[in-house]
């Protein structure tokens, strides 16, 4: 993983007192997300809080439950839809000022800009002092539009710079806060990761009940088979993989499992019975029934039009597959090593598709054995632990940090 330093953080043993006290203002928690959240609540050196815009985002379908180690409020407000066909909304939460008391938090962590809670929470610490964190996903190869981008340049950015440190998710990320104009050593690689270890010991139990799984799903034993999970939404790309399918001789097509839901699901459906495409969809899934999908699978496929990160890319990664990746994809440049792991593809292009499924679909064996364990081993650098001591890193900085005099804010 990329470190941002060379130095270990000092343990908790050794930490000063009192406890470092850290607001955290984020959307919403999430299964892969609630494991770290939990870990960091349970040092004796910081005294956290999450502020969440909503507990449960209508385009997710999975359950969360918080355990007794996590201090969260669920802030009230209400919500502003921006796409109700992919169930997007701008959250809006004005009791969060209130809730970032000066005299009671020493550094506060806001998770991006994107909501006008995030950023009436910016203007609150720039207003009042209060060094903060940004902690973002966007990357530098965003699509974005021009007077989108003039708009950050002259209202958000120069607010952003304010940040006493910054977290991002991978390189990508990385390079998107330095063009903002965060120094480079005030970055801090905090990733979007799964229970690697959960993934790892899983899918090696499953490898013993391959030829089951698949007889199980009605897929061939003998054929090639790619792997896609997350929701069926257009940012995803599943309809670009399946034109993508489509051009190959029906010869020469894997198999691909599409393990999901979402809005796109008919259309999807209506691609594969039109070109005859051998693909299964079972439908959504809970994380502990992956492990044996990723098991049963030669290949892990991610063909997203944008992709902050990707977390699935990391499971299937622990899992030891081979991946195929849009070059949208965040994951991508860190855990998709090219000439070791996989292929990055040209995203929104079916021809480029074709030719990468057409590769996989002749891997051996023995070359799907020996790119999973490069996966295994990259997806082994990229823990909790690590993002653990990043995090502790960045907040100690900005802790340290006296704010600017010259911050402004409108509160």
């Amino acid at each position: 993983m990329i470190s941002s330093t060379l130095f270990e953080p000092e343990s908790p043993s050794t930490a000063s007192v009192r406890p470092l006290r850290v607001a955290w203002v984020t959307s919403s928690p999430t299964p892969y997300k609630l494991p770290f959240f939990q870990r960091l609540s349970e040092r004796p050196d910081l005294k956290l809080k999450f502020f969440f815009l909503t507990w449960k985002s209508a385009s997710r379908p999975w359950e969360i439950e918080a355990g007794e180690s996590l201090d969260y409020e669920v802030l009230p407000g209400f919500n502003l839809p921006t796409s109700l066909k992919e169930k997007r909304f701008l959250r809006l939460n004005p009791v969060i000022k209130q809730r970032l008391d000066p005299k009671q938090w020493d550094v506060v962590v806001i998770s991006g800009y994107h909501h006008p809670t995030m950023w009436w929470a910016i203007q609150h610490c720039r207003k009042h002092r209060i060094p903060f964190v940004l902690q973002g996903e966007s990357h530098v190869l965003k699509t974005r539009s021009a007077w989108k981008q003039k708009v950050k340049e002259s209202l958000i950015f120069p607010a952003v710079r304010d940040a006493a440190a910054a977290l991002a998710t991978g390189t990508l990320a990385k390079r998107y806060w330095e063009q903002v104009g965060i120094p480079s050593d005030k970055i801090f690689i905090v990733g979007n990761v799964p229970e690697v270890g959960f993934f790892q010991e899983k899918s090696q139990e499953a490898r013993f009940r391959v030829e089951a799984t698949r007889q199980q799903l009605g897929l061939d034993p003998q054929r090639a088979l790619g792997v896609f999970v997350g929701r069926f939404l257009r940012v995803k790309g599943v309809d670009i993989l399946l034109e993508g399918l489509a051009k190959l001789p029906p010869a020469e097509r894997p198999q691909l499992l599409l393990v999901g839901d979402g809005p796109e699901k008919e259309q999807l459906e209506a691609i594969v019975r039109e070109h005859d495409l051998p693909v299964k969809m079972p439908g959504f899934l809970p994380n502990d029934e992956l492990p044996a999908l990723y098991a049963a699978s030669d290949f892990f496929v991610l063909p997203s039009r944008e992709e902050p990160w990707g977390v699935v890319v990391n499971e299937a990664a622990a899992c030891g597959l081979p991946l195929l990746l849009s070059g949208k994809v965040g994951a991508a440049h860190d855990i998709l090593q090219l000439g070791r792991n996989g292929l990055r593809v040209e995203p929104n292009t079916p021809k480029a598709w074709a030719e990468a499924l057409g590769i996989a679909a002749n891997w051996t064996a023995s070359d799907v054995v020996r790119m999973g364990q490069h996966s295994r081993t990259i997806a082994a650098e990229w823990t909790h632990e690590a993002s653990e001591r990043e995090f502790m890193q960045a907040v100690r900085v900005a802790a340290a940090a006296q704010p600017s005099a010259t911050t402004q804010g409108n509160g």
